[in-house]
């Protein structure tokens, strides 16, 4: 094998591994994103139905920055908390985001 084939063979190799390592990298922050999402609208929901003597969405903010995430926005519409987070993934510089719904059943949809 001549020594231009073989540093062309490496580069390659090199090039594929940081792809299959940035796709990694966002695949872990989407995952991050979609926890950090549910963890915040549950919470916010507990403090909407009184649970917590908090405010919903200062405690969605709070439970995002604790799962390494930022929240993005926190919409409360009566009874029901919709929060959406972004995280940054890790040095790729792409972002993740995810969004989550909390609230109590709606029980005019519930199966009799």
């Amino acid at each position: 094998m001549s020594v231009p084939v073989a540093v062309g063979c490496i580069a390659a190799t090199v090039v594929c591994g940081g792809v299959v390592l940035g796709a990694a990298q966002y695949s872990v922050a989407v995952a991050e994103a979609s926890a950090a999402s549910d963890a915040a609208a549950l919470a916010a929901a507990d403090a909407l139905l009184g649970l917590f003597e908090r405010e919903p969405c200062d405690l969605a903010g709070e439970v995002a920055v604790a799962g390494a995430a930022e929240l993005v926005s926190c919409e409360v519409d009566a009874s029901t908390l919709s929060v959406r987070i972004t995280v940054h993934a890790t040095g790729v510089g792409l972002v993740a985001t995810a969004s989550a719904r909390a609230g109590p059943p709606d029980m005019q949809k519930a199966p009799s």
